[in-house]
């Protein structure tokens, strides 16, 4: 699972392409004709956030987050 600070329309392609199942990344809101408005859709991907995602998602697969593999690149990836 990809869980990233960014927006999701990369963490679509780079989940594809590296052979994750699911990803989770901000949404970038658009105008009705196709323009970015330069406002992000809740939720935001925090650090809670990104924590929240590993619960659920260690959760769903019956293992605790011990028993998982995480890699950060950041502050916010510490929690």
């Amino acid at each position: 699972v990809l869980a990233s600070g960014g927006f999701d329309f990369f963490t679509a392609l780079a989940a594809s392409r590296a052979g994750f199942q699911a990803h989770h990344g901000n949404r970038l809101l658009f105008d009705d004709q196709g323009r970015a408005l330069g406002l992000v859709g809740d939720p935001i991907l925090d650090k809670n956030t990104k924590r929240e995602i590993l619960q659920a998602e260690t959760a769903k697969l019956g293992i605790t987050t011990s028993d998982s593999l995480t890699i950060g690149d950041g502050a916010n990836d510490l929690p």
